[in-house]
């Protein structure tokens, strides 16, 4: 295979993990999008194209409000909604 062809594989490869990012977020599925940002760093954590770098931002920030939101449910078990009440 020639150094062309590998590029590419690698682009299209890259193309297909942002758009499955993308469809993560949009689908409200956090667990599979915060797995596919990882791969998007891993592969992509630089000289992303603009698109990119809007999908992994939007994922970051999802990621941050999950993280919050565990932490303070963690931090704060006494307040935890009580059932019946």
């Amino acid at each position: 295979m020639d150094a062309g062809r590998w590029l590419e594989i690698q682009a299209e490869g890259r193309r297909k993990l942002f758009l499955l990012l993308e469809e993560a977020l949009t689908a409200g599925n956090l667990v599979a999008a915060g797995h596919l940002l990882v791969m998007a760093n891993g592969t992509a954590g630089h000289d992303r194209t603009a698109a990119e770098t809007v999908i992994a931002e939007r994922a970051r920030q999802a990621a941050e409000r999950v993280r919050a939101l565990l932490s303070s449910l963690t931090a704060a078990p006494d307040r935890a909604p009580v059932a019946g009440a």
